[in-house]
């Protein structure tokens, strides 16, 4: 007998890992690949699951190689081509193995931004503010887009400086925006894939000033809503009601001087005075030249325009103080019941019925609401009787004074001495210079002109008055040098 060995060489089966690719696959939702061992064999043919081990030997992030040979990709994946390299290897012969590849494309998820349009509504452009979300209606993945997963950008803002877009998708529109029709381009992206973008337009309409009560047009301090309640006019810086403003001024109508009175809107405020009334202010405040409306009004109720006055060179806050031939208003009541010499009569009753040419009973160029005098009750016509006379020179009853005598210009005066001698008899006393002061003019037993002496006098005047009727009015008077 003999023995030999016989050396048998068992070779491993064939094992082939085929390349593959995957996809679109949408990187937003994420998704599985096929199995990448559909198209592996082993010994030629369709490898069975179980006769090799899977691995995965580069997986980039995202990715993940599952034991039946899928892959899945997870969500929020940004598009791109993913390589992963993974390897079989034979269960009865684990280092009969071989690598493939499988490239997986992933997608960009569907971006859409859709127009708006907001011109259904007029915005107010002088205040300003939050015109309304432009990504309401924007889709990402057929779905509303969620903003964080977006950018926002303003791509052309139709003119409206300072115009914004917020990262919530809010349009802002600045304050003192002017009115018009606008045509605004935004576009989104999405962050995951920022070449992944789509753009839309907005349409607003901005109104006008007057569009809108809640505005101040005119920068007076008060809204056109309350100047429509007020009647006054929401274009006119200076037709305002004071009382009523709800709102700030502008600095430029702070400095104004509405009502020309010299002292600025604002100052006027501090102190408590009407902006818009010419003649409320105090005068310690003036800080302006006055002019305007200011010289256009009588402050004082004398009746004459404080132009006039300033012309005339008397002052418009005194009432007592101007020329009588410029008075072109009529006098107020406060300045008829006055008394500016404080003789007890009102200027009313002093001044007669033309107050361009107020009664001088006197003749000395001083009117008579100027000129203290002593009075006696006045009659029913209106006129008063003087008894004193002192024609001593000094401008104080220096004639035979009836007052209001000159609204009868139809009379005669006639003066006795205590014997019954007439001493003076005029026709149309008060007029042309006819005036008696002490100076005989009779025809009888004085001398004329011989001044008369000191003494008491009678005497009668004659008149018609307002009603035709002839009237007669006498007493006594007395002359002291």
């Amino acid at each position: 007998c003999d023995t030999a060995t016989i050396s048998i060489t068992v070779s491993a089966a064939p094992i082939d890992a085929v390349a593959d690719t995957a996809g679109p696959i949408n990187g937003y939702t994420g998704g599985v690949t096929a199995s990448v061992l559909a198209n592996d064999t082993l010994n030629g043919t369709v490898l069975n699951p179980s006769e090799i081990t899977l691995s995965g030997v580069t997986v980039p992030a995202g990715l993940t190689l599952n034991n039946n040979g899928t892959v899945s990709v997870a969500p929020q994946l940004a598009a791109g081509t993913y390589n992963l390299v993974y390897q079989i290897c034979e269960v009865l012969n684990p280092t009969n193995c071989d690598t493939a590849t499988i490239s997986i494309t992933v997608s960009a998820a569907p971006i859409d931004a859709v127009d708006d349009d907001f011109s259904g509504n007029l915005f107010n452009g002088v205040v300003g503010g939050i015109i309304g979300d432009v990504t309401l209606n924007d889709t990402l993945n057929n779905e509303l887009v969620t903003d964080n997963l977006i950018t926002i950008t303003l791509l052309d803002n139709d003119g409206i400086d300072g115009l914004t877009l917020e990262a919530n998708g809010n349009m802002n529109i600045p304050a003192g925006s002017a009115e018009g029709t606008y045509l605004i381009e935004y576009q989104i992206c999405e962050i995951l894939n920022p070449t992944n973008c789509d753009q839309a337009f907005v349409t607003i309409i901005i109104g006008g000033c007057l569009d809108f009560e809640v505005n101040d047009c005119d920068g007076d301090g008060v809204s056109n809503g309350q100047e429509a309640l007020d009647g006054t006019n929401p274009s006119d810086t200076c037709d305002l009601n004071a009382e009523n403003q709800d709102m700030t001024p502008t600095t430029a109508w702070l400095q104004a001087d509405c009502d020309g009175d010299g002292v600025s809107n604002g100052q006027e405020i501090i102190d408590g005075t009407d902006p818009t009334t010419s003649c409320d202010y105090l005068t310690g405040s003036v800080n302006l030249p006055q002019g305007g409306n200011w010289n256009e009004v009588d402050c004082d109720g004398d009746g004459v325009i404080n132009g006039t006055e300033v012309a005339d060179g008397t002052n418009p806050l005194d009432p007592c103080e101007f020329v009588p031939a410029n008075v072109t208003l009529p006098q107020s009541q406060e300045f008829l019941e006055d008394d500016c010499d404080g003789d007890g009569l009102t200027n009313g009753e002093e001044i007669g019925n033309d107050p361009t040419k107020p009664n001088d009973s006197n003749a000395n160029g001083i009117p008579d609401f100027l000129e203290v005098n002593n009075h006696n009750p006045i009659s029913e016509d209106g006129l008063e009787v003087f008894q004193f006379v002192t024609p001593n020179g000094d401008g104080d009853n220096d004639v035979f004074v009836i007052r209001g005598i000159e609204n009868f210009p139809n009379n005669s005066v006639e003066i006795y001495n205590r014997w019954g001698v007439k001493v003076y008899g005029v026709q149309g006393y008060g007029q042309g210079n006819n005036f008696f002061r002490g100076i005989s003019e009779g025809r009888a037993t004085v001398n004329q002109p011989a001044e008369l002496p000191v003494g008491t006098y009678y005497y009668v005047l004659t008149y018609v008055n307002a009603e035709g009727k002839t009237k007669d009015l006498s007493g006594y008077l007395y002359i002291n040098r």
